[in-house]
């Protein structure tokens, strides 16, 4: 990865050849740490200017509707996402006449569950406490249905023939990385995996191998090996 203010000059040099006007004002600087970061500021702090213009320090950025913040744990954006879908979930069970169980499930994939499933293979958490968070949506909303409140959330979701979403976010973890390895979308396989070196008489020549990682965060990371 290029130092900030190299790929900060590029970027001027790029908007330049192109004459595209940057919003310096609405540029800001997220630092990527291991450790829980707070933005200080002293004299070591580097500083980054646009256009002469000082580049505010922020310990979260929003990309392409992906709230990313500084130590890579996406708690905002989980919870951002999470209050919405209880939002809409609710309005469902309120605005709906009919108790038929197939319509509220159907209403429930179409209008909820893709605010929770918006680009999970960059934001899929590995604390418990974010991957309840995000399974109360459909836990409360399963429960809430008519004949259904006294039974528990594995038998409400073989009655509604829901899956987890947990199980749904590693299936779309499993897809993407499928996808890459045999290229089915435009990105380089060795760019996010690496082969192991090892042969086997059993299995096949895809076998992906797993860098030891230092960092919690990145042994988690859907491209996990490097």
């Amino acid at each position: 990865m290029l130092p900030l203010d190299v790929a900060t000059k590029r970027l001027i040099s790029w908007a330049d050849t192109w004459q595209l006007e940057l919003a310096a004002d609405k540029c800001t600087v997220c630092r990527i740490e291991n450790s829980h970061w707070q933005i200080t500021w002293d004299r070591s702090t580097p500083v980054y200017k646009i256009n002469d213009c000082i580049l505010k320090y922020t310990n979260y950025v929003r990309d392409l509707g992906v709230i990313v913040d500084c130590n890579l744990k996406f708690e905002q954006h989980i919870s951002i996402v999470v209050h919405k879908a209880h939002t809409r979930a609710n309005l469902i069970l309120k605005c709906f006449n009919s108790h038929n169980r197939v319509l509220l499930t159907k209403a429930f994939c179409t209008y909820v569950r893709p605010l929770l499933e918006y680009c999970t293979s960059v934001w899929s958490p590995q604390y418990n406490y974010l991957i309840d968070k995000i399974e109360r949506v459909q836990r409360h909303f399963t429960k809430r249905m008519q004949g259904l409140k006294n039974k528990t959330y594995t038998e409400r979701l073989k009655l509604t023939g829901l899956q987890s979403l947990e199980r749904r976010r590693l299936n779309y973890d499993l897809i993407l990385t499928y996808k890459i390895l045999f290229g089915v979308v435009d990105l380089q396989a060795n760019d996010f995996f690496q082969y192991a070196s090892y042969s086997s008489t059993r299995g096949h020549r895809f076998k992906l191998y797993k860098n030891n990682t230092s960092v919690r965060v990145r042994s988690s990371f859907l491209a996990s090996g490097f």
